[in-house]
């Protein structure tokens, strides 16, 4: 018998159609089975780390930018996969919490914020804003360089940080700008002009400012809100998230973000981190453990005017000019917060604060690495 070609036509017999109709669903069935069998092997999870990505959320589109947050998983695959999909939703629900609440700019319904405060609310906060209220109250108090009423001043600056010609608006080279700029800066400094009343028996809060102060937001048309947790921000909110997620059981992922955070969980060793400066040059290391923190503020790479680096890194107190290119602190103890806000005080007293920190910072035209005593 001739063998047919794969070409040629073959005329398939219409007896037993049903039997051939099931059979052809059984093959159907079968590659379907092989098609997810092969997905589910594409799709496995081994052990090691993970890049953990909140969910989007359409009230704060943008409140996952800039933090990248690393897991480190094991266990079976399926193991893997539903703790994966527990800590997503975990740190979803944490980072979105801790972004809503501190928002200067956008109230969010149901949430008690800085925004809902600006708005001159009086605002029943959650334990976590409270206590975050509390301590930036406290470090604005001690007047060694930050300031929580300071809104407007850092929104004026990073509009021109941020803009496509900075120096043609830098103060430096700006007249009407600078002008603008030191009455921002005194109103903000003047602390008489901002009443913040925190009722820790009710866990509320209002904010209430000078006649004075209004009167200039009207007369330079600021659109800012005064309270702002500023430099700081980014640290509260990954200090409020480190705490929900340890409480939950998670200890061993860190976060790193945009604005020089790392934030290391308390089973999650960093090793040693090198550090380079301006010009890529070997600055030094730093060695994290297990729960450390750490706040990086790079001053350079973004413009110099009148000689001086410009950045985002600057006290409300003292000029644009940084003395410094970089400053890193980096806390044994984890505290976020207490890293950022020692960079602060640095910037401002141009010289480090004795206490348990180690401090890697560069000066102009010469690299420095000492660890205060």
């Amino acid at each position: 018998m001739k063998a047919k070609k794969p070409y040629e036509e073959i005329t398939v017999s219409s007896k037993h159609l049903p039997l051939r109709i099931a059979l052809f669903a059984l093959a159907i069935v079968i590659a379907a089975g092989s098609i997810g069998y092969g997905v589910s092997q594409l799709g496995r999870k081994d052990p090691g780390w993970y890049t953990i990505n909140a969910a989007a959320d359409e009230d704060a589109l943008m409140y996952a930018n800039g933090i990248r947050f690393e897991y480190y998983m094991d266990g079976s695959s399926d193991m893997i996969k539903a703790a994966l999909r527990l800590i997503e939703e975990q740190y979803t629900a944490a980072l979105a919490k801790a972004y809503k609440e501190t928002d200067p700019v956008k109230s969010y319904p149901g949430i008690g914020n800085l925004a809902a405060l600006n708005a001159g609310e009086s605002v029943k906060c959650s334990p976590e804003l409270f206590a975050i209220l509390k301590d930036a109250y406290a470090k604005t108090l001690e007047g060694r360089g930050y300031n929580m009423f300071a809104g407007a001043y850092y929104a004026e600056w990073n509009s021109i940080i941020y803009s496509n010609d900075p120096a043609s608006y830098d103060p430096a080279n700006n007249e009407d700008e600078r002008a603008r700029l030191d009455a921002i800066r005194s109103a903000v400094n003047d602390l008489s002009n901002f009443a913040l009343t925190l009722d820790e028996a009710t866990l509320t809060a209002a904010l209430t400012v000078s006649d004075s102060y209004k009167a200039l937001v009207s007369e330079l048309e600021i659109d800012s809100g005064a309270l702002d947790l500023n430099l700081l921000r980014d640290a509260y909110m990954l200090g409020a998230v480190k705490s929900e997620l340890e409480t939950e059981d998670w200890h061993r992922g860190y976060f790193a973000t945009e604005s020089g955070l790392g934030v290391y969980l308390s089973e999650c060793d960093g090793g040693t981190i090198e550090v380079f400066g301006e010009g890529e040059e070997d600055v030094g290391a730093i060695s994290i453990a297990a729960g450390d923190s750490l706040s990086m503020f790079r001053c350079f790479g973004y413009y110099e005017a009148d000689g001086e680096l410009r950045s985002p890194y600057f006290t409300a107190a003292g000029s644009f000019g940084s003395p410094l290119t970089m400053v890193i602190t980096l806390d044994e103890g984890g505290d976020a917060v207490a890293c950022a806000y020692h960079n602060i005080t640095m910037l401002d007293s141009r010289a480090p604060e004795k206490g348990s920190y180690t401090v890697l910072y560069t000066l102009k035209g010469e690299k420095v690495l000492r660890a205060a005593e």
